[in-house]
């Protein structure tokens, strides 16, 4: 049980760190932001301010945060 149990914790592990490390399709974010989608905006700032996938902006994540 214990094996099972530390197996599927660095199997999740794993596959959360894939999930953090994608880049984000940044054009798609872009149109949906543009069209109210509010999810899109706070990815979108968020890259912006990481610099994840665009060059790192904390004037245009501002804009989209807000």
């Amino acid at each position: 049980m214990k094996k099972l149990t530390l197996f599927l914790m660095l199997a999740l592990g794993s596959l959360h760190q894939n999930a953090l490390s994608q880049e984000p399709d940044i054009e798609l974010l872009h149109n949906a932001a543009e069209r109210g989608n509010v999810a899109a905006q706070f990815q979108l700032a968020t890259a912006y301010y990481t610099g994840q996938g665009v060059s790192q902006n904390h004037a245009e994540a501002v804009k989209w945060y807000l």
